[in-house]
């Protein structure tokens, strides 16, 4: 599995590199950048309009570009053309379009705590290591559908995406203190936990004028 997030699927490109490697859905949202350039070289586009801070473009992290949406996804990782202000990595994600058939799919994946092994051996643990980053839950709910509002004239195509992740960062637990003891006595000991989520949803409307 993978976040199937625009850095997951950017990093599939030749040239490109990401911060931290998604195995297993553990990336989140990553910085991608190509080439030698940085993160501020990287630009995020939906059907050609920059999605990302046009001042620092993807410095400030991923943009959750949804999957379910896209057609199709254009990328490139130098030599950009006129209408892209930056030369670094360039994803560009293409609609979707409804037709006359109505029509949909929908992605549900799920991992969990138990769907994985566990590479930290005695020797690691003996030298001080004692956990390594692991996925607690993550889930996704992506579905899409498209169809006519009016046949032969306007068409829709609605997607929507959920998710969830929950990590075990490497190496963490809670402390033991007072506060601790007082507020959430339950954790400690317990390895550290990163959360993340996002939610998004697109709609596209398109029709034709004459016949």
């Amino acid at each position: 599995p993978s976040t199937r997030n625009t850095e997951s699927l950017g990093y599939l490109a030749q040239g490109t590199r990401i911060r931290n490697p998604d195995v297993g859905g553990l990336g989140g949202h990553n910085k991608i950048h190509s080439r030698g350039l940085t993160v501020h070289h990287t630009t995020a586009q939906l059907d050609g309009m920059q999605t990302d801070n046009a001042d620092c473009d993807f410095c400030g992290g991923g943009k959750n570009l949804n999957p379910g949406y896209a057609a199709e996804f254009a990328m490139s990782t130098s030599s950009n053309n006129a209408d892209v202000q930056t030369g670094g990595f360039r994803i560009n994600l293409i609609p979707r379009e409804g037709g006359n058939t109505q029509s949909g799919n929908a992605y549900i994946g799920f991992a969990g705590i138990h769907l994985q092994g566990d590479n930290v051996d005695q020797a690691l643990k003996d030298a001080g290591f004692g956990s390594g980053n692991k996925i607690v839950y993550n889930e996704e709910i992506n579905p899409s559908w498209g169809g006519p509002i009016l046949r032969d004239r306007i068409w829709f195509f609605a997607s929507a995406r959920m998710t969830k992740r929950y990590t075990a960062i490497a190496n963490t637990e809670w402390p033991d203190s007072p506060l601790m003891r007082e507020a959430l006595p339950d954790l400690i000991g317990q390895q550290g936990i990163s959360e993340g989520w996002g939610r998004s949803f697109g709609l596209r409307l398109t029709g034709q004028v004459t016949e």
